[in-house]
């Protein structure tokens, strides 16, 4: 995954679909080395970013815009800190960048 950053770094072609998917992505691989991903209902890391996946699609079909002012520069560290949190990190709120990255 971290050369699909870099080279979305290179060509600046980091886009919000692929954001999200890599944001789903690092959420649900955290929640499973941490163990969480079963206590959340889970099966596998593809099941949980299915289902986030669907989840914003329900919201685009309901109107709601899921990152209404998507901004590449802070999505991508966004998702470095997503991929580098320790399962400690439970409490911590989400990043600046993760909410700057969707112009939250």
């Amino acid at each position: 995954m971290a050369l699909l950053l870099l080279l979305g770094s290179l060509t600046g072609c980091y886009n919000q679909d692929e954001f999200l998917l890599d944001k789903y992505t690092a959420n649900c691989e955290w929640y499973d080395e941490c163990g969480f991903l079963s206590a959340l209902g889970y099966e596998s890391v593809d099941e949980c970013v299915d289902e986030q996946s669907r989840a914003d699609e329900l919201d685009a079909e309901s109107g709601v815009e899921v990152c209404p002012a998507y901004d590449a520069d802070n999505a991508q560290v966004c998702i470095e800190e997503l991929q580098d949190r320790a399962c400690e990190d439970y409490e911590e709120d989400i990043s600046s960048a993760c909410e700057a990255a969707c112009g939250e």
